[in-house]
């Protein structure tokens, strides 16, 4: 028994030495003639770690052999003792026996115990060879795996998978512009907005370079493509800071699902077909195969038909203001003027049109405004909610993050003046962000809120904010900022509470994350 679990224990220290050997070979995935010089020095570490645990486990090996041997000579000794001994002989040799057992027993379970070790030091190697070590996402190995797994299904009906290739636009411009360094946190920003919101349904690798992939398993390019788009035009929607610079950058993405009978090369080709429509096409947009043939995910009637639904709805309220009075405008002036007495226009009649025109018209469209805030021109909570919480819905179904900067502000001068300076730094310091998008709670609570942006971004702006505030007031006023992140339940009006709520609780020294 003893010997078996020494053959074993062997067989585990061979296998295991030639996994590492498979490692050391080619730690990367990649052919060696195409490993990138810059991961050069991560891939010697790793080499060098692995030749010291394939080391160990050579001596462990050695060391088991040995002992094994010198086990076998006492056992043949105590044996040969036995042939033609007395009763004395005999209690001696079985005392022999006993204490070589424990003596081997002993060294097997310290043998076992390394074993142990070095498989976990192992396993630890093979999921680093399976993750892109910049971005921490699954690597092209990892990729592969998977794409051979879902394609030995065979059942393309059954079982549909769609890959997805994405390509962040212009990025070598990029580099030579901002530099590597900072590239290096747009690929790991793009691999963050990635894994939020799409590792729910598909599986997220870097493919190489500034591409990206997503396997959706058991899901049709049909089912998938409008979703998986919406995402990829986040990426032109966010801002994210280094070392204080605000960037952005857009993306290409090309979608082709599995065919029957199709090879995994011709799958990822015509992936690759679709983004290369896309990039053809402009950029910044993505394309999707229908067996050879690309079609835009959008088409220019859809863009049209967004564009014009967007226009209707922005343009609605301003309908319901201005048309009521016009009416009276155009008409009881058109009878004055033309009728026989010049009275109707400087008499009694003049009063009752100088109501209709101004009365109605300055009610409807200064008067939220100016409820809320003074005379300074911001929406009230409920205006706010009005133009954000259907994109607020849309967003957090499609687990897209969404999150809001509260400013609460206490200062010595009058409300139209501290006010107005506090807008003029949020607009100053939040470039991009609309009007539309900024709100305030009628006492000294400002609301900012920020689409398609995670908390580290937020953050970033959330201390533009305050040193903006605190240098037009010399640092005289008491200003909390806070970031708030909507959470998937919570609606529009609950997270902006959540989000007031934790500016009156929060440290003027560090802007809050909640």
């Amino acid at each position: 028994m003893g010997t078996e679990l020494v053959a074993l224990i062997a067989l585990s220290c061979g296998c295991s030495g030639l996994l590492c050997g498979w490692f050391l070979r080619n730690p990367s995935g990649l052919p060696q003639s195409a490993a990138p010089s810059s991961d050069a020095e991560k891939n010697r570490n790793e080499r060098d770690r692995l030749e010291k645990i394939a080391a160990s486990l050579r001596s462990v090996t050695t060391s088991v052999a040995a002992e094994v041997d010198a086990h076998q000579t006492k056992i043949q000794a105590v044996s040969d003792s036995l042939s033609d001994s007395d009763e004395d002989h005999v209690l001696d040799a079985v005392a022999s026996l006993i204490a070589a057992n424990a003596m081997m027993q002993q060294q097997l379970g310290d043998a076992q115990n390394q074993i142990r070790s070095q498989a976990a030091a192992i396993e630890s190697a093979e999921e680093m060879a399976l993750t892109d070590a910049l971005t921490g996402l699954n690597n092209r190995r990892a990729l592969d795996r998977q794409m051979t797994q879902r394609h030995e299904l065979g059942d393309t009906v059954a079982h549909p998978t769609t890959f997805m290739l994405i390509d962040v636009d212009h990025f070598k411009n990029f580099n030579d512009l901002h530099g590597h360094l900072t590239g290096d946190e747009v690929l790991k920003h793009v691999g963050r907005l990635l894994t939020t919101s799409l590792s729910d349904v598909g599986f997220v690798a870097r493919y190489g370079g500034e591409e990206f992939a997503v396997l959706f398993n058991d899901m049709k390019v049909a089912e998938i493509k409008d979703r998986a788009d919406a995402v990829r035009e986040t990426f032109g929607e966010q801002e994210f800071f280094v070392d204080d610079q605000c960037l952005q950058v857009t993306a290409s993405a090309g979608l082709a699902q599995l065919e029957p009978g199709e090879t995994i090369e011709s799958w990822i080709e015509r992936a690759d077909n679709a983004l290369y429509n896309a990039k053809d096409e402009g950029r910044n947009q993505a394309y999707w195969m229908d067996g050879d043939v690309a079609f835009p995910v959008k088409s220019e009637d859809e863009e049209e038909a967004a564009d014009t639904l967007a226009a209707a709805a922005s343009d609605q309220p301003e309908e319901s203001i201005v048309e009521p009075p016009e009416e009276p405008i155009v008409e009881p002036a058109a009878e004055s003027i033309v009728g026989p007495a010049e009275e109707s226009i400087v008499g009694p009649a003049e009063d009752p049109s100088e109501e209709s025109i101004v009365e109605p018209a300055v009610e409807p469209t200064a008067g939220p405004a100016e409820e809320t805030a003074g005379g300074v021109d911001v929406a009230d909570l409920t205006k706010l909610s009005e133009k954000v919480a259907s994109g607020f819905i849309k967003l957090q179904a499609e687990r897209i993050p969404f999150c809001m900067l509260s400013i609460r502000v206490e200062s010595d001068k009058s409300d139209d003046a501290w006010k107005q300076i506090t807008l003029d730094c949020l607009h100053t310091s939040v470039r991009g962000i609309d009007a539309d998008r900024i709100g305030f709670d009628g006492d000294r609570t400002f609301i900012v809120c920020l689409p398609s942006t995670d908390e580290s971004v937020a953050g970033e702006r959330a201390k533009t904010i305050r040193q903006s505030i605190d240098g037009a007031s010399g640092s005289a006023w008491n200003v909390e900022v806070t970031t708030t992140r909507a959470t998937g339940t919570e609606t529009f009006e609950e997270a902006i509470q959540r989000a007031i709520a934790s500016s009156q609780t929060a440290d003027r020294d560090e802007p809050a994350i909640v």
